[in-house]
């Protein structure tokens, strides 16, 4: 493998090989492919580098290719629940947040970067508590219980053609029981969180669980991931 890193791109050659994007890349394609690979830009996230827009040419394939290499994500269809057995309460949370590439908002489910290395469920704690902003509203006092399952055996690829990231689909489901769960749900409804400075600005919507799909798919750009996994959770 023959690698090139484009004039103004702070980033060395052994950055680059130490790299989560690249690491996972050259993982999938193995120590047998031969070609050349250009960095063009490398975006980093608290120091890390976290995506890569490159341009890869296959000995066997001399036709360039642009792709832009991520970091493997996690994608999680997020639920609140009363626990009632016979009122039965439940809703879905999505994230409403601008998109460059896409030109417009588009409503997700919660997602963030999983470290290299990092246990899916750890990064789930990490980046959807951030998500939903639950450290700042104190989750901890609403006495939740929480359960997290997979929805998908093997990561999906939303693009290959464009890009590598690889994302793990799940089903978050928190349960507030009591008057705590309209309190928590109040608190949840249009609430802007994320970074402000240099980040993230997202808001939150609340949308009943029987509404959910229609919800999505009314959206001017829909997003395969959460409807994928509403598909899954039979939602």
């Amino acid at each position: 493998m023959r690698i090139t890193i484009a004039p103004g791109v702070e980033l060395t050659e052994d950055e680059l090989r130490q790299a989560p994007p690249f690491m996972d890349w050259a993982k999938h394609v193995g120590r047998q492919w031969r070609g050349t690979i250009t960095v063009n830009y490398a975006e980093r996230w608290e120091g890390q580098v976290v995506s890569l827009q490159v341009v890869i040419v296959a000995d066997d394939h001399p036709r360039p290719a642009i792709a832009v290499l991520r970091s493997p994500t996690i994608d999680v269809l997020t639920t609140i629940t009363n626990g009632s057995r016979w009122r039965r309460k439940k809703y879905c949370v999505f994230v409403e947040q601008y998109r460059p590439a896409a030109g417009c908002v588009v409503v997700s489910n919660p997602a963030g970067v999983c470290r290299w290395g990092e246990d899916p469920i750890d990064a789930i704690r990490r980046e959807i508590w951030e998500d939903l902003d639950l450290h700042h509203l104190d989750f901890a006092r609403f006495d939740p219980d929480y359960r997290i399952v997979g929805l998908t055996r093997e990561p999906v690829v939303a693009s290959p053609r464009v890009t590598s990231e690889r994302s793990q689909l799940f089903r978050l489901t928190i349960e507030v029981r009591g008057r705590a769960f309209p309190r928590f749900l109040h608190l949840l409804e249009d609430r802007r969180t994320g970074v402000v400075v240099g980040g993230e600005q997202l808001r939150l919507r609340v949308v009943p669980i029987d509404e959910a799909r229609i919800f999505i798919e009314a959206q001017p750009v829909l997003d395969a991931k959460a409807l994928l996994s509403l598909d899954r959770a039979r939602l």
